[in-house]
């Protein structure tokens, strides 16, 4: 599960939504920039200025980075023009 909770990051000002266990969800964003920024804060390398980023119900910005990487390695991401990360 992943959720965000009224994130505020630069670019990014009270964003909150939720991807379920098992949803599949494709993001827009403005710009590569903005997408690989929102990326960051979900796998934990940035932390917002304000709010909670949720990964499997674990809350990011308070956890050790030994967590953080943990946790990532159940995470995959495919970006627009190809090719798929995986922690």
């Amino acid at each position: 599960m992943i959720r965000f909770e009224n994130v505020t990051d630069g670019i990014f000002r009270d964003l909150s939504f939720e991807i379920r266990p098992g949803g599949v969800c494709v993001i827009t964003t403005e710009s590569d920039f903005d997408t690989a920024h929102l990326a960051r804060l979900l796998l934990g390398i940035a932390r917002p200025e304000e709010g909670k980023v949720f990964l499997f119900g674990e809350d990011l910005p308070r956890l050790p980075e030994e967590e953080i990487t943990r946790l990532c390695r159940h995470v995959g991401v495919v970006w627009n023009s190809g090719g798929l990360i995986s922690n």
